[in-house]
């Protein structure tokens, strides 16, 4: 698993494409999605990630958004590092040791 960025305009052709639009994971304040957000975007708040792990769809192509790109940095880089060996020892091994 990997993560990469997309400008506003590569989003907009990828949506546009409707062949298999991705899931669009918003995860600004709540106040900041209220005022503006994507169509069809899921509001779920950075620091509500780590809990909330299990709620997203790990086969599904996904893009983080955010207001600037810094939390959605963090939390893409979030999301992959725990699609790691961690994900199989919860998921697949829970005798394999987690740090």
């Amino acid at each position: 698993m990997s993560f990469g960025e997309l400008t506003p305009v590569q989003l907009q052709a990828m949506l546009a494409n409707g062949d298999s639009s991705p899931l669009l994971l918003d995860v600004r304040e709540t106040d900041e999605y209220e005022y503006c957000h994507i169509e069809g975007s899921r509001h779920l708040p950075m620091y509500e990630i780590t809990q909330r792990l299990g709620d997203i769809d790990r086969d599904e192509e996904l893009v983080v958004i955010c207001h600037m790109g810094m939390r959605s940095r963090q939390v893409a880089a979030l999301l992959v590092e725990n699609g790691g060996i961690h994900a199989w020892a919860l998921e697949i091994d829970p005798a394999l040791p987690r740090y």
